[in-house]
């Protein structure tokens, strides 16, 4: 998962996020980025995507996913 924040608390350009965290820290930190990116080949429904969409956050996935039910 990479997400690309702008002006929040957590600032960074790039940061990957490999231990869970909150579901409160999550939602704050889809809120504070600029996008999400999923780069995936084979992915099951990528629940992080939605989540992200819901936190009004734009996403970038590739073409042909298991997310082209619910992005444009």
């Amino acid at each position: 998962m990479v997400l690309l924040p702008h002006s929040c608390y957590l600032c960074c350009y790039i940061f990957r996020m490999d231990d869970p965290y909150s579901n409160e820290f999550m939602a704050k930190f889809y809120r504070c980025a600029n996008v999400y990116v999923a780069p995936y080949q084979s992915e099951g429904f990528n629940l992080p995507v939605l989540e992200s969409i819901a936190s009004g956050t734009p996403v970038i996935v590739p073409r042909y996913g298991s997310t082209d039910d619910f992005t444009t």
